[in-house]
């Protein structure tokens, strides 16, 4: 269960997971000299030796109406999910990373600006220099910037956000409590609901019996046992971990994580805004700096 933010993370207790959903070619709204102007005020604003990583929304959950974070997109105007845009304020180029070509995706929404339409975005946005996400997992981008600063993290907008969503995700991550909670008397050896429960227990700030639930969720499904779940479960305890502040905890199943075959990679570490409260971690920025 690939989750994002607090409300984002309830939205998706809420709706459960579904294929990939859609993607846009290119907006009309606003043309690159716009963008440029923008790029312009933000390098004035974050100064000559600050690095932005602006994080882009990734693939929404089957009958989600998609929506691109809104900072993203009024930085660039780009609706591929998956994308990230770095500000570099030492040199004042922007650079645009996009995912490789989906097809699948693309059997499902015609025409997605992926990785090998470089030439074609940069006329279209008008950044400085397109590249794979891939190279982000090589070699990270912000060097040795003083000043590095990342984005969505406020939260961020996503389907059904604002930025004034805190008390919106209390009271859906109370109600999934009371969803999951019923349904465990009936189904008591899920281990599904109970590792969502832990997510929704953390994201309540009930430490001790979010941890508990996450725990006997992995403990029922271990990875050596099952293969494919078996990590889902350990990333949703890591994010249970964090989310309480037992960061060195979290950190410990992340590096499990990466050392076996899972989902997640150092790359999505790197950009996803579920894990910023172990980005003051050393240990944590030794991870993701492999």
């Amino acid at each position: 269960m690939i989750l994002l933010g607090r409300l984002g993370a309830a939205l998706v207790l809420v709706l459960g997971a579904a294929s990939a959903s859609s993607a846009q070619h290119y907006q009309g709204d606003f043309p690159s000299e716009e963008f440029r102007a923008r790029w312009s005020r933000a390098f004035d604003g974050i100064g000559a030796e600050a690095v932005a990583v602006v994080q882009g929304a990734p693939l929404t959950n089957g009958f989600q109406l998609p929506r691109q974070f809104n900072t993203f997109y009024y930085l660039c105007g780009i609706e591929t999910p998956g994308a990230a845009l770095l500000l570099d304020g030492r040199t004042r180029r922007v650079t645009l990373y996009l995912p490789p070509r989906n097809e699948r995706l693309e059997r499902a929404e015609g025409k997605v600006l992926s990785a090998e339409d470089a030439d074609l975005v940069k006329r279209l946005t008008g950044v400085d220099e397109v590249l794979s996400v891939a190279d982000m997992g090589t070699v990270w981008p912000v060097g040795d910037a003083k000043i590095t600063l990342y984005a969505e993290t406020a939260p961020a907008e996503g389907y059904a956000q604002s930025r004034h969503e805190l008390e919106a995700a209390n009271a859906v991550f109370r109600r999934v409590r009371t969803e999951l909670e019923e349904a465990l008397e009936a189904r008591p050896d899920d281990y599904r609901l109970h590792s969502s429960l832990g997510i929704a227990l953390a994201g309540l700030g009930r430490k001790d019996v979010a941890i508990a639930a996450g725990r006997k969720a992995v403990k029922m499904q271990p990875v050596e046992k099952e293969a494919y779940i078996g990590p889902v479960l350990v990333e949703n305890l890591a994010l249970t971990y964090t989310w309480v502040g037992e960061h060195d905890r979290a950190i410990d199943q992340l590096t499990r994580l990466l050392s076996i075959p899972a989902k997640i990679s150092v790359a999505e570490l790197r950009l996803d805004p579920r894990w910023d409260p172990l980005r003051e971690s050393p240990r944590f920025q030794e991870l993701i700096g492999k």
